[in-house]
């Protein structure tokens, strides 16, 4: 392996770009042929927003043949809040991040230490722009650890579909249309929230991607896509609300066909707007009547699963009495590992504390 000067990171030409997915096309198509699979990643980069530096495909290249993609990955800008001591004093500021994901060496170039020159630049390229980045490892936690991305809490929940076809009582079922209004309500709680707190002693920062409307249009437009191609049906249910109008849950199917098993539906926002205006029996009913329509949902699109990321306190407690016993809050030990890589001047060994670690932000 020869020195990281000689190796040259920069986005991908439109020919570049699909000459990379045509590449990892049988890496991720799950059960999709090329072209559906091409269509498909135009579709849903075509649903990124371009207001926080949208979604880029870097190459990395060398000085030796520039034109010879050596491996590959993509960036997506996404809005968060950020928490820390900044000149001096504790402030709230909205910012860009980004999250790393589809990294992808070919098969002729792998063990050649590819990937890691060019994390190690991309790395570098923004620590510029971002006071922290993110990916999301399927390799373990200590591949992208050695390489400044620490692993945070990356826990779940699972419930299986429901077994009749009765509608879970109590919920009203949200489709697209509903959702900019309750994105914004759920941002402006976020933002209070992180206002009318402090940094507890020892933590150095507080991070939160924040789930706006712009954020689940794009996991949509990927069960769009796919349910429309395997099923002949597009999904038009995209979460529900409780009759109080301060809990409700988004979420999105994956549709797998050359494996059953990864058929599932994924809860990619909770919300759960405290108050004194409930007793915690009844809050916790209106979250089990959420989970119960996310069953019902997962039924009917023959899912196997239904998968809540991050749950809270009172989202356990709800899917066990769902379930009749104590749920299990399984860690993740192996895939979907959410890594952080903080940039700031508190350094790469700072205390950062990732809120709200929930499948929205997940790309």
């Amino acid at each position: 392996m020869t020195r990281d000067s000689h190796y040259i990171l920069r986005e991908a030409t439109t020919a570049e770009l699909e000459q990379t997915r045509r590449r990892h096309f049988s890496s991720w198509a799950g059960g999709l042929n090329v072209e559906q699979y091409i269509s498909r990643e135009i579709h849903i980069a075509n649903n990124v927003s371009n207001e926080h530096g949208g979604m880029k495909c870097w190459i990395l290249t060398s000085t030796a043949e520039p034109c010879r993609v050596l491996c590959s990955c993509e960036t997506i800008g996404k809005p968060a809040f950020v928490r820390n001591v900044k000149d001096g004093k504790e402030q709230v500021r909205e910012v860009t991040s980004y999250v790393i994901g589809s990294v992808f060496t070919p098969e002729e170039h792998r063990k050649n230490g590819y990937a890691t020159v060019m994390l190690d630049l991309l790395a570098k390229k923004l620590a510029k722009e971002c006071e922290f980045d993110a990916l999301y490892s399927d390799v373990g936690k200590n591949f992208y650890a050695h390489k400044g991305w620490k692993p945070h809490p990356s826990n779940h929940i699972s419930l299986p579909p429901a077994i009749s076809d009765v509608p879970p009582p109590r919920v009203r079922l949200l489709e697209d249309r509903d959702l900019p209004p309750l994105c914004n309500k759920d941002v402006d709680s976020i933002k209070s929230w992180y206002h009318e707190t402090s940094l507890q002693p020892n933590v150095d920062a507080c991070i939160v991607y924040l789930p706006t409307y712009q954020v689940m249009k794009w996991h949509h437009s990927r069960e769009e896509y796919l349910g429309k191609i395997i099923s002949g049906k597009t999904p038009t249910v995209k979460g529900a609300i409780s009759p109080s109008g301060k809990r409700w849950c988004i979420w999105n199917r994956n549709f797998n066909t050359l494996d059953p098993s990864l058929k599932k539906l994924s809860i990619l926002r909770m919300v759960d707007i405290d108050g004194n205006d409930m007793v915690e029996e009844e809050k916790v009913n209106e979250i089990m009547a959420l989970l119960e329509a996310a069953q019902e949902q997962a039924r009917l699109w023959k899912m196997k699963e239904v998968l809540v990321w991050s749950p809270s306190e009172r989202v356990v407690k709800a899917a066990t009495k769902i379930l009749g016993k104590q749920v299990e809050v399984v860690e993740r030990e192996t895939d979907s590992i959410c890594s952080l890589r903080w940039n700031g001047e508190e350094g790469q060994e700072a205390n950062v504390i990732w809120d709200l670690n929930e499948k929205f932000a997940w790309c």
